[in-house]
Protein backbone atom coordinates (compact mmCIF):
# COMPACT_ATOMS: atom_id res chain seq x y z
CA UNK A 1 0.00 0.00 0.00
CA UNK A 2 3.30 2.15 0.88
CA UNK A 3 4.69 1.87 -2.39
CA UNK A 4 1.22 2.49 -4.25
CA UNK A 5 1.35 6.26 -2.52
CA UNK A 6 4.23 6.72 -3.42
CA UNK A 7 3.34 5.83 -7.05
CA UNK A 8 0.65 7.58 -6.93
CA UNK A 9 1.86 10.99 -5.25
CA UNK A 10 4.94 10.57 -8.74
CA UNK A 11 2.04 10.45 -11.18
CA UNK A 12 0.48 13.41 -9.23
CA UNK A 13 3.64 15.99 -9.48
CA UNK A 14 4.00 14.46 -13.20
CA UNK A 15 0.71 16.10 -14.44
CA UNK A 16 1.11 18.84 -12.39
CA UNK A 17 4.27 19.71 -14.58
CA UNK A 18 2.31 18.55 -17.69
CA UNK A 19 0.05 20.71 -16.76
CA UNK A 20 2.34 23.63 -15.67
CA UNK A 21 4.05 22.90 -19.15
CA UNK A 22 0.44 23.10 -21.21
CA UNK A 23 -0.33 26.42 -19.64
CA UNK A 24 2.29 28.25 -20.35
CA UNK A 25 2.93 27.41 -24.13
CA UNK A 26 -1.00 28.42 -24.01
CA UNK A 27 -0.01 31.68 -22.69
CA UNK A 28 2.56 32.20 -25.09
CA UNK A 29 0.37 31.74 -28.35
CA UNK A 30 -2.05 33.58 -27.04
CA UNK A 31 0.88 36.23 -25.94
CA UNK A 32 2.30 35.69 -29.86
CA UNK A 33 -1.61 35.83 -30.92
CA UNK A 34 -1.59 39.64 -29.43
CA UNK A 35 1.71 41.41 -31.05
CA UNK A 36 0.12 44.71 -31.32
CA UNK A 37 -0.22 44.16 -27.36
CA UNK A 38 2.81 42.92 -27.07
CA UNK A 39 4.52 45.48 -28.75
CA UNK A 40 2.45 48.34 -26.66
CA UNK A 41 3.69 46.63 -23.71
CA UNK A 42 7.52 46.48 -24.88
CA UNK A 43 7.09 50.24 -25.55
CA UNK A 44 5.88 51.23 -22.52
CA UNK A 45 8.72 49.14 -20.42
CA UNK A 46 11.50 50.65 -23.12
CA UNK A 47 10.08 54.47 -21.98
CA UNK A 48 9.38 53.49 -18.29
CA UNK A 49 13.22 51.61 -18.04
CA UNK A 50 14.86 54.94 -20.06
CA UNK A 51 13.13 57.71 -18.91
CA UNK A 52 15.74 59.06 -16.46
CA UNK A 53 17.84 59.42 -19.46
CA UNK A 54 15.16 60.74 -21.70
CA UNK A 55 15.56 58.33 -24.39
CA UNK A 56 12.83 56.16 -25.88
CA UNK A 57 12.03 53.78 -28.26
CA UNK A 58 8.65 54.71 -30.64
CA UNK A 59 6.82 52.08 -32.28
CA UNK A 60 4.15 53.47 -35.29
CA UNK A 61 1.83 52.13 -38.03
CA UNK A 62 2.93 53.90 -41.08
CA UNK A 63 0.90 52.33 -44.54
CA UNK A 64 0.40 49.20 -42.70
CA UNK A 65 4.49 48.57 -42.09
CA UNK A 66 5.21 48.98 -38.42
CA UNK A 67 7.85 51.61 -37.98
CA UNK A 68 10.07 52.87 -35.12
CA UNK A 69 12.57 55.54 -34.30
CA UNK A 70 14.53 56.57 -31.34
CA UNK A 71 13.77 59.92 -29.50
CA UNK A 72 15.94 61.70 -27.08
CA UNK A 73 14.79 64.93 -24.58
CA UNK A 74 17.74 65.99 -22.97
CA UNK A 75 16.36 66.84 -19.18
CA UNK A 76 16.48 70.36 -19.48
CA UNK A 77 14.58 70.45 -22.64
CA UNK A 78 11.31 69.68 -21.18
CA UNK A 79 10.44 73.25 -19.78
CA UNK A 80 9.72 74.72 -23.21
CA UNK A 81 10.01 74.17 -26.81
CA UNK A 82 13.64 73.23 -28.16
CA UNK A 83 15.00 72.80 -31.61
CA UNK A 84 15.12 69.56 -33.36
CA UNK A 85 17.42 67.71 -35.16
CA UNK A 86 16.29 64.23 -37.11
CA UNK A 87 19.63 61.90 -37.84
CA UNK A 88 18.76 59.60 -40.23
CA UNK A 89 21.41 56.98 -40.94
CA UNK A 90 23.36 55.20 -43.97
CA UNK A 91 21.83 52.16 -45.93
CA UNK A 92 22.41 49.05 -44.38
CA UNK A 93 22.75 50.79 -40.74
CA UNK A 94 20.44 51.79 -37.79
CA UNK A 95 18.96 54.38 -35.99
CA UNK A 96 21.83 53.66 -33.38
CA UNK A 97 24.54 54.62 -35.43
CA UNK A 98 23.35 58.36 -35.68
CA UNK A 99 21.99 57.92 -31.58
CA UNK A 100 25.58 58.21 -30.56
CA UNK A 101 26.83 60.61 -32.96
CA UNK A 102 24.43 63.30 -32.01
CA UNK A 103 23.12 62.25 -28.54
CA UNK A 104 25.93 64.09 -26.88
CA UNK A 105 25.61 66.94 -28.21
CA UNK A 106 22.20 67.27 -27.92
CA UNK A 107 22.75 66.87 -24.35
CA UNK A 108 25.28 70.16 -24.27
CA UNK A 109 23.34 72.12 -26.89
CA UNK A 110 20.12 71.32 -25.78
CA UNK A 111 17.98 70.15 -28.36
CA UNK A 112 15.68 67.32 -29.40
CA UNK A 113 17.23 63.93 -31.11
CA UNK A 114 14.96 61.66 -33.45
CA UNK A 115 16.81 58.83 -35.17
CA UNK A 116 14.38 57.16 -37.37
CA UNK A 117 14.70 53.49 -38.68
CA UNK A 118 14.97 52.65 -42.19
CA UNK A 119 13.45 49.18 -43.24
CA UNK A 120 15.51 46.24 -43.99
CA UNK A 121 16.14 42.78 -43.65
CA UNK A 122 16.44 43.31 -40.00
CA UNK A 123 16.43 46.31 -37.25
CA UNK A 124 20.24 46.32 -37.57
CA UNK A 125 20.00 47.00 -41.71
CA UNK A 126 18.17 49.70 -43.51
CA UNK A 127 17.79 51.56 -46.14
CA UNK A 128 15.51 54.58 -47.86
CA UNK A 129 13.46 55.22 -50.48
CA UNK A 130 15.23 58.05 -52.43
CA UNK A 131 13.76 57.25 -55.36
CA UNK A 132 16.95 56.26 -57.04
CA UNK A 133 17.99 54.06 -54.50
CA UNK A 134 18.69 52.17 -51.69
CA UNK A 135 17.78 48.29 -51.06
CA UNK A 136 14.42 47.33 -50.11
CA UNK A 137 13.00 50.72 -49.33
CA UNK A 138 13.20 51.10 -53.16
CA UNK A 139 12.11 47.69 -54.10
CA UNK A 140 9.04 48.43 -51.83
CA UNK A 141 8.46 51.98 -53.14
CA UNK A 142 8.23 52.71 -49.00
CA UNK A 143 6.70 56.44 -48.60
CA UNK A 144 9.61 57.50 -46.24
CA UNK A 145 9.00 61.59 -46.75
CA UNK A 146 5.50 60.57 -45.48
CA UNK A 147 6.84 58.60 -42.91
CA UNK A 148 9.42 61.58 -41.72
CA UNK A 149 6.53 63.56 -41.25
CA UNK A 150 4.11 61.26 -38.94
CA UNK A 151 7.31 60.72 -36.70
CA UNK A 152 7.59 64.45 -36.28
CA UNK A 153 3.68 64.34 -35.79
CA UNK A 154 4.17 61.69 -33.36
CA UNK A 155 7.40 63.09 -31.54
CA UNK A 156 5.14 66.41 -31.31
CA UNK A 157 3.11 64.25 -28.23
CA UNK A 158 6.13 63.61 -26.74
CA UNK A 159 8.38 66.87 -26.36
CA UNK A 160 8.15 70.65 -27.22
CA UNK A 161 9.45 70.90 -30.85
CA UNK A 162 10.10 74.21 -32.09
CA UNK A 163 8.13 74.21 -35.55
CA UNK A 164 10.72 77.35 -36.48
CA UNK A 165 13.70 74.85 -35.76
CA UNK A 166 13.54 71.30 -37.24
CA UNK A 167 16.58 70.43 -39.05
CA UNK A 168 17.44 67.18 -41.21
CA UNK A 169 21.06 65.62 -41.30
CA UNK A 170 21.34 62.15 -43.25
CA UNK A 171 24.58 60.14 -43.83
CA UNK A 172 24.91 58.09 -47.73
CA UNK A 173 21.70 56.84 -48.56
CA UNK A 174 19.88 59.00 -45.83
CA UNK A 175 21.33 61.84 -47.33
CA UNK A 176 20.21 60.93 -50.52
CA UNK A 177 16.53 61.03 -48.72
CA UNK A 178 17.53 64.23 -47.03
CA UNK A 179 17.59 66.01 -50.54
CA UNK A 180 14.05 64.51 -51.07
CA UNK A 181 12.80 65.95 -47.82
CA UNK A 182 14.71 69.47 -48.61
CA UNK A 183 12.70 68.99 -51.97
CA UNK A 184 9.07 68.11 -50.89
CA UNK A 185 8.92 69.47 -47.40
CA UNK A 186 10.42 73.11 -48.08
CA UNK A 187 9.81 76.09 -45.05
CA UNK A 188 8.73 73.29 -42.85
CA UNK A 189 12.60 72.29 -42.58
CA UNK A 190 15.00 75.91 -40.88
CA UNK A 191 17.50 73.73 -42.88
CA UNK A 192 19.37 70.41 -44.12
CA UNK A 193 22.69 68.86 -44.55
CA UNK A 194 24.22 65.67 -46.32
CA UNK A 195 27.13 63.84 -45.68
CA UNK A 196 28.32 61.70 -48.93
CA UNK A 197 24.71 62.02 -50.17
CA UNK A 198 23.42 62.71 -53.71
CA UNK A 199 20.99 63.23 -56.42
CA UNK A 200 19.68 61.11 -59.14
CA UNK A 201 19.06 63.79 -61.73
CA UNK A 202 14.99 63.13 -62.36
CA UNK A 203 14.06 65.84 -59.20
CA UNK A 204 11.38 68.53 -59.74
CA UNK A 205 12.35 71.66 -58.78
CA UNK A 206 11.90 72.87 -55.16
CA UNK A 207 9.50 75.02 -54.16
CA UNK A 208 11.02 76.69 -51.47
CA UNK A 209 14.73 77.66 -50.86
CA UNK A 210 16.43 75.71 -48.04
CA UNK A 211 19.88 76.28 -46.34
CA UNK A 212 21.84 73.27 -46.91
CA UNK A 213 25.59 72.35 -46.29
CA UNK A 214 26.93 69.22 -48.22
CA UNK A 215 30.03 67.24 -47.18
CA UNK A 216 31.58 65.02 -49.26
CA UNK A 217 35.04 63.19 -49.93
CA UNK A 218 36.53 63.41 -53.31
CA UNK A 219 37.94 59.85 -52.87
CA UNK A 220 34.61 58.22 -51.54
CA UNK A 221 34.53 54.65 -53.48
CA UNK A 222 30.82 54.25 -52.33
CA UNK A 223 28.45 57.34 -53.77
CA UNK A 224 31.78 58.57 -55.88
CA UNK A 225 32.09 62.80 -55.85
CA UNK A 226 31.80 62.63 -59.69
CA UNK A 227 28.64 60.68 -59.66
CA UNK A 228 27.71 57.22 -61.72
CA UNK A 229 27.34 53.75 -60.77
CA UNK A 230 28.65 52.79 -57.47
CA UNK A 231 32.08 51.31 -57.65
CA UNK A 232 30.92 49.33 -54.43
CA UNK A 233 29.25 46.12 -55.87
CA UNK A 234 26.46 45.99 -53.19
CA UNK A 235 25.73 49.74 -53.40
CA UNK A 236 25.31 49.41 -57.36
CA UNK A 237 22.92 46.44 -56.71
CA UNK A 238 20.91 48.56 -54.33
CA UNK A 239 21.34 51.75 -57.33
CA UNK A 240 17.97 52.20 -59.68
CA UNK A 241 19.32 55.32 -61.13
CA UNK A 242 23.26 56.80 -61.60
CA UNK A 243 23.88 58.95 -58.70
CA UNK A 244 24.21 62.26 -59.80
CA UNK A 245 27.64 64.15 -59.06
CA UNK A 246 28.48 66.24 -55.97
CA UNK A 247 28.83 69.39 -58.59
CA UNK A 248 25.19 68.99 -60.04
CA UNK A 249 23.80 68.81 -56.72
CA UNK A 250 25.19 72.56 -55.69
CA UNK A 251 24.33 73.74 -58.90
CA UNK A 252 20.69 71.78 -58.28
CA UNK A 253 20.70 74.05 -55.00
CA UNK A 254 22.21 76.90 -56.22
CA UNK A 255 19.72 77.47 -58.83
CA UNK A 256 16.46 76.56 -56.18
CA UNK A 257 17.83 79.27 -53.54
CA UNK A 258 18.62 81.68 -56.09
CA UNK A 259 22.50 82.18 -55.72
CA UNK A 260 23.59 85.84 -57.43
CA UNK A 261 26.98 85.62 -57.35
CA UNK A 262 29.71 83.29 -57.42
CA UNK A 263 30.64 81.83 -54.09
CA UNK A 264 34.04 82.28 -52.24
CA UNK A 265 36.76 79.52 -51.27
CA UNK A 266 38.16 79.10 -48.00
CA UNK A 267 41.16 76.12 -48.59
CA UNK A 268 42.51 74.41 -45.35
CA UNK A 269 45.19 71.60 -45.61
CA UNK A 270 42.30 68.90 -45.75
CA UNK A 271 39.84 70.61 -47.28
CA UNK A 272 37.72 73.43 -49.44
CA UNK A 273 34.91 75.28 -48.32
CA UNK A 274 32.63 76.36 -51.11
CA UNK A 275 30.11 79.26 -49.11
CA UNK A 276 27.11 80.75 -51.46
CA UNK A 277 25.78 82.91 -49.13
CA UNK A 278 24.06 85.82 -51.69
CA UNK A 279 21.01 83.86 -51.69
CA UNK A 280 17.62 83.12 -50.71
CA UNK A 281 18.97 80.32 -48.83
CA UNK A 282 22.76 79.38 -47.88
CA UNK A 283 24.39 76.46 -50.03
CA UNK A 284 27.57 75.19 -48.16
CA UNK A 285 30.15 72.49 -49.61
CA UNK A 286 33.39 71.06 -47.31
CA UNK A 287 34.99 68.98 -50.35
CA UNK A 288 36.78 66.85 -48.50
CA UNK A 289 40.58 66.15 -50.71
CA UNK A 290 41.20 62.73 -49.20
CA UNK A 291 38.35 61.71 -47.79
CA UNK A 292 36.01 58.67 -47.78
CA UNK A 293 33.17 57.49 -47.42
CA UNK A 294 32.77 58.43 -43.78
CA UNK A 295 31.05 60.26 -40.71
CA UNK A 296 34.22 63.23 -40.82
CA UNK A 297 36.08 62.82 -37.07
CA UNK A 298 38.63 65.38 -35.92
CA UNK A 299 40.95 62.67 -35.15
CA UNK A 300 40.09 60.96 -38.94
CA UNK A 301 43.44 62.71 -40.59
CA UNK A 302 42.06 62.57 -43.74
CA UNK A 303 39.37 64.81 -42.72
CA UNK A 304 40.57 66.68 -40.07
CA UNK A 305 36.97 68.10 -38.49
CA UNK A 306 34.19 66.93 -36.65
CA UNK A 307 31.37 66.59 -39.05
CA UNK A 308 28.61 66.38 -36.03
CA UNK A 309 29.74 69.52 -34.87
CA UNK A 310 29.97 71.32 -38.17
CA UNK A 311 26.68 70.34 -39.01
CA UNK A 312 25.40 71.42 -35.56
CA UNK A 313 27.13 74.75 -36.35
CA UNK A 314 25.33 75.34 -39.80
CA UNK A 315 21.80 74.72 -38.14
CA UNK A 316 21.64 76.92 -35.58
CA UNK A 317 22.36 79.47 -37.61
CA UNK A 318 18.93 78.85 -39.81
CA UNK A 319 15.64 79.31 -38.06
CA UNK A 320 11.99 79.63 -40.23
Amino acid sequence: MADFRKISKRWCAIFGVFALIMHTLSAQAAWLAERPLAQKIKQKFEQRTTENNSLSSQYLQVDAMQRSYQLYIPSSARQSARPVVIALHGGGGNANQMLKRWQAIAQQQNFILITPQGIGANSKMGTWNAYGCCGQAVQKQVNDIKFIQVVLKDASQHALLDPHRIYVVGFSNGGMLTHQLAIHMGRQLAAVAIVSGALFGDEAIAKDAVPILMIHGEKDSVVPFQGGISPTRFVAKAQQQPFQSVAYAMNYWKTVNQCQTKGFIEQTAHFRIEKNLNCKADVVLYDIDQGQHVWPTADQADEGFDATQVVWNFFKQHAR
